[in-house]
């Protein structure tokens, strides 16, 4: 049996990104924007990608999301998928009058997973409104150094250890 797959937004769950820099140097730049990392992050992806698959999705453009993957990730951990807006579904949002991007996971079967063994950590839940079983909800980080990717590291825990037992795994 496969590793479950972890799914990992970018922006506001691992990085965040902005036009305006911050009174500290950020950590890479992308086009017009400064990328400051979570904190934790690297502790967080190296105990990830011991014990998990993983993948990133994002709203944003292909570009950014390649531009982005190769600096967090490079080559030191392989990723099964780096996927763009160009893979979620466009609903548009009455409150907005603009768009939601949803992550639909069934979309990883295509991959070899079957949703039970998906999980996606991302900061909004209206991306995961198809499965929101699977979502793991993370505070969304604008920059100030929190604690959010060591709380993460608990919950991969609990994923594993629960053995598939949804009442283990409920309160994600």
């Amino acid at each position: 049996m496969r590793r479950h797959l972890i799914v990992l937004d970018l922006d506001e769950t691992l990085l965040h990104a902005t036009s305006v820099k911050f009174s500290h140097e950020p950590d890479f730049i992308v086009g017009a924007y400064y990328i400051y990392l979570r904190s934790g992050l690297s502790e967080f992806l190296a105990y990830a990608d011991r014990h998990f698959d993983l993948g990133v999705w994002s709203s944003s453009s292909q570009s950014y999301v390649d531009a982005v993957t190769s600096q967090i990730f490079g080559n030191r951990i392989a990723l099964q998928f780096a996927w763009s807006a160009e893979k979620c579904i466009q609903k548009p949002d009455v409150k907005t009058h603009g768009y939601i991007y949803i992550k639909d996971l069934r979309r990883l079967q295509k991959l070899g997973y079957s949703v039970d063994q998906v999980w996606i950590v991302d900061d909004s839940p209206e991306k995961v409104q198809r499965q929101p079983g699977r979502h793991i909800r993370i505070a969304p980080f604008t920059g100030a150094s929190d604690n959010e990717l060591s709380r993460m590291i608990s919950v991969l825990e609990k994923i594993l250890n629960a053995h598939d037992d949804p009442k283990c795994l409920s309160n994600l």
